[in-house]
């Protein structure tokens, strides 16, 4: 059992109901009033369940009347074949494992040397502590506990155990963990403490907290039941409870609660009684965002061939001998509804039901040729919207506030507008909730992308009355990142996250908008505007609903100063394979794979009895600086194999697969994998042409040839891009980094289980650059209050960004790109100074001179 929270961001009430597609999700109430927060609980009924594993949505919509005009999706992965998992085992779920301490499947004791359960002991009731009560170390892995453990997730995944501390410890407070039988990793307790008062006292936070957390690393090759085991080293050792994150990682003062196990936690929650929400606020509540408007569509005076629900729902095409499909998509790509129709009239499929259809939802439209055959006959449709011109905006009145400013915004692909138009809308007829439509009449540009209508009250204080309303055209795609003709507002907008922003620059000298758009506050909300070419001084202000304008910033598009370096391109790593590298710079192999000096690379399977490793741990992660990108180059020769994998993979400093795949050039349909920051490229398997299947294969990798694999990291642009070509074809893949990254690269992985050695696959030279774009040379100079220059002063300068420290060139200068940097002078005698420098185009010198106060 879970729940779900609605809370409200503003004032007055919101009308909610919550639903699912499939009828095993029940929930405690579907529907309520919110004044202040309500909670839903949402269980499972399993004897619904028909499946081992199922799929089911959860939607939560807000209403305004009868009208549905928001929603939240909530995606739930149900595995129903924990039942048939031995006793004594534990399921992975929610993308971590967590392990009382006393529910062991098996204890494994030497002579006196046990592990024994103490009760009441411990912040979760009971913990196993390793007796006898004498101070003795075990070196032999003799004595341990064992947790069965049904994992669902395969990858080095992080232990956390937490050990109870107490006053006055002696001796070792140590243990080990390993999983099934390989080599454990010991563990290493604090049991002395350090007169200290920085905070940094290990052992004095344990006994604060009453917990020591102890992190280890376990490695899950395949999917199913393994063994956990928790050995014992130091005797009265006490571990209270374990949890194995094999998914994202959260702060938590004592980690999730007890996972699924089939004999000591296999209970079902009882759902709890329906309660009744608040009707009235019942505490101190910031208002985000109360809006005295919500635009819920806009009027077209025409309309081409596609989807429309102006009047009714109707799917116009020439093509009238089939059934009219009408698909709705949530913008995660998931489908919501499907609808048919038989009956076309005057050129359109009509639809007897309203289809419930979001802002953020994709609609697409077709027609097949029967619901049997599902062959279509007709094109894939969007929305006639594309083709229309826009006479009118509909918007529903829920205040009483009777005039507003509204502007029709067009963008293209890139986030320029195109155009715009502003009208003075009268609602002082209106009643509250009714919906009117306010006449406008707007051709959008043959370029537009993306159409916005922005609710405010002026442009003095650009309060917006309205959420956005933001209509995609022609499928938008994400805007581009420009090296001219984009402003990027500093101003912090965090303490405002959810609330609606509109940002307006105007020429500093005759008021003139060059740009104005309505956004959700969000982590990158107005970080990067692209305005065209501008040269001149503007003003970038930014309204924030119930505020006003809360940051106001002045662009200098003019030029002040120039790069003084050109790109650069620096190898930081390099494998070259005429040569044995293995042991070096990290390179190392295990398993069957060995250096083949006859072909120069590493031969994946040099026995017939199984496949091998290659595991490069990098001496120095190669970490990401603003304006560089890492490009890491291998080459693969796949052998061809039934039902055997090669698997290549990039690793970051926090674990996270930046790159991972997992192919079988032996059959194109065979289950292939090609995922960029965990999520999956390749669509249909392997194809002709794609850098990585060879039409015609030979069994061995080395008469196939090299398939290359050019990754290219761009932290600037949150972008992965993967390059796979050989001497068939070349495809370029793209994706983004994964959440929780450290947007660096930390080890390189090759494996695999193929197990024929005239079939083997190869991994030839590998490199890892870094490029650079443009750099301005900075001089830092450390100067007294009558600016002598300090020679003895020492400075140091980090990318605030990415947290990376620079490096000073030999001269002591620095090569640094257009960003935001932190730096610190300190001189012996003299007060030390941090500072930052936003470096760009306007900055007025490259020489920085930093006075110094004595002490």
């Amino acid at each position: 059992m879970c729940f779900i929270d609605i809370f409200n961001k503003g004032t007055g009430s919101i009308n909610w109901k919550a639903e699912s597609d499939k009828d095993f999700i029940v929930f405690n109430k579907s529907n309520g009033t919110v004044v202040d927060d309500d909670r839903i609980y949402v269980g499972i009924d399993w004897d619904k369940v028909e499946n081992k594993k199922e799929n089911a949505m959860i939607t939560i919509s807000e209403h305004i009347g009868d009208t549905q005009i928001t929603s939240k999706e909530i995606e739930v992965n149900i595995n129903n074949d924990i039942k048939e998992l031995p006793e004594k085992t534990y399921a992975e779920a929610n993308g971590y494992v967590s392990i009382e301490a006393e529910h062991y499947t098996n204890s494994v004791a030497k002579n006196d040397y046990k592990w024994e359960e103490q009760d009441d002991f411990g912040r979760s009731g009971t913990s196993m502590k390793l007796m006898p009560n004498i101070s003795s170390t075990l070196n032999d892995n003799s004595v341990y506990l064992e947790y069965d453990v049904n994992f669902e997730s395969t990858g080095k995944f992080d232990v956390d155990v937490y050990r109870m501390p107490t006053l006055n410890e002696r001796g070792g407070v140590n243990c080990a963990i390993g999983i099934d039988d390989s080599t454990p990793t010991v563990l290493k307790g604090q049991n002395a403490y350090y007169n200290n008062s920085t905070g940094s006292d290990k052992w004095g936070k344990g006994i604060l907290n009453n917990v020591e957390v102890l992190t280890a690393t376990v490695e899950v090759a395949e999917k199913g039941i393994h063994k956990i085991r928790l050995y014992g080293v130091d005797t009265g050792t006490v571990i209270d409870k374990m949890v194995i994150t094999t998914g994202t990682k959260y702060d938590s003062y004592y980690g999730a609660p007890e996972s699924y196990n089939t004999t000591y936690n296999n209970t079902p929650q009882s759902m709890p009684s329906a309660t009744t929400a608040a009707t009235e606020i019942t505490g101190e509540i910031t208002e985000l965002f109360s809006p005295k408007f919500y635009t819920v569509g806009l009027n077209y005076s025409q309309s081409g061939n596609g989807v429309s629900f102006d009047n009714g729902t109707k799917l116009t095409t020439e093509e009238n001998d089939g059934i009219g499909i009408i698909a709705v998509y949530n913008s995660n790509g998931i489908l919501k509804s499907m609808h048919t129709s038989d009956n076309y009239s005057n050129g359109a499929y009509v639809f007897d039901e309203n289809i419930l259809v979001l802002q953020t939802d994709n609609v697409k439209g077709m027609v097949w040729s029967s619901l049997t055959e599902m062959q279509p006959i007709s094109q894939t449709y969007g929305t006639s919207e594309e083709s229309g011109d826009i006479d009118g905006i509909n918007i529903i009145k829920l205040a009483d506030t009777n005039s507003a400013k509204i502007t029709l915004a067009a963008y293209d692909k890139d986030g320029v507008m195109l155009a715009s138009k502003t009208v003075i809308a009268d609602f002082s007829t209106a009643k509250t909730n009714e919906k009117v439509t306010i006449p406008c009449e707007f051709n959008a540009p043959d370029k537009t992308s993306q159409i916005q209508v922005v609710v405010y009250d002026d442009e003095n204080t650009l309060n917006a009355l309205s959420p956005a309303y933001t209509v995609n055209v022609n499928s938008v795609s994400e805007t581009a990142s420009y090296e001219n003709g984009v402003i990027n507002v500093k101003s912090s907008l965090d303490k405002y996250t959810g609330r609606e922003a509109i940002c307006r620059i105007s020429d500093n000298k005759t008021g003139e908008t060059v740009y104005i758009r309505q956004e959700t506050v969000a982590d990158d909300t107005f970080k990067n505007i692209n305005v065209g070419e501008l040269n001149g001084t503007y003003d970038v202000n930014i309204g924030v609903s119930g505020n006003g304008i809360v940051a106001n910033e002045i662009a200098y598009t003019a030029k002040n100063i120039e790069t003084d370096n050109p790109e650069t391109s620096t190898t930081l790593y390099d494998w070259d394979m005429s040569s044995d590298v293995t042991d070096s710079n990290g390179f190392s192999l295990s398993g069957n794979a060995a250096y083949d000096s006859e072909n120069k690379a590493i031969k994946m399977t040099s026995t017939a009895s199984a496949g091998g490793k290659i595991s490069i741990d990098l001496s120095n992660a190669v970490k990401a600086t603003q304006g560089k990108k890492t490009i890491i180059t291998t080459n693969i020769a796949y052998g061809k194999l039934d039902k055997k994998y090669m698997n290549f993979g990039i690793i970051d400093s926090n674990g996270n697969e930046l790159v991972y795949t997992h192919i079988n050039v032996y059959s194109a349909s065979a289950t292939q994998n090609l995922k960029i920051g965990g999520v999956e490229q390749l669509n249909g398997g392997l194809q002709s042409g794609d850098g990585i299947k060879l039409s015609k294969t030979s069994n061995s990798g080395i008469d196939n040839g090299y398939s290359t694999f050019t990754v290219t990291l761009d932290a600037d642009t949150n972008t992965i891009t993967v390059n796979v070509k050989n001497k068939e074809g070349e495809a370029t893949y793209t994706g983004k980094f994964p959440e929780g990254t450290s947007y660096d690269v930390a080890k390189l992985n090759y494996s695999t289980d193929y197990n024929l050695v005239g079939r083997s696959c190869y991994v030839g030279n590998t490199s890892i650059i870094q490029t650079s774009e443009p750099s301005y040379t900075i001089q830092f100079n450390a100067v007294d209050n009558s600016n002598n220059v300090l020679t003895n002063a020492t400075v140091s300068v980090k990318d605030v960004k990415y947290n990376t420290v620079i490096n000073p060139e030999s001269d002591g200068t620095y090569h640094l790109c257009g960003g935001v940097y932190e730096y610190t002078v300190s001189a012996d005698g003299y007060k030390t100074v941090t500072e930052s420098l936003e470096l760009t185009p306007a900055t007025v010198s490259k020489i920085i001179n930093v006075t110094l106060e004595k002490e």
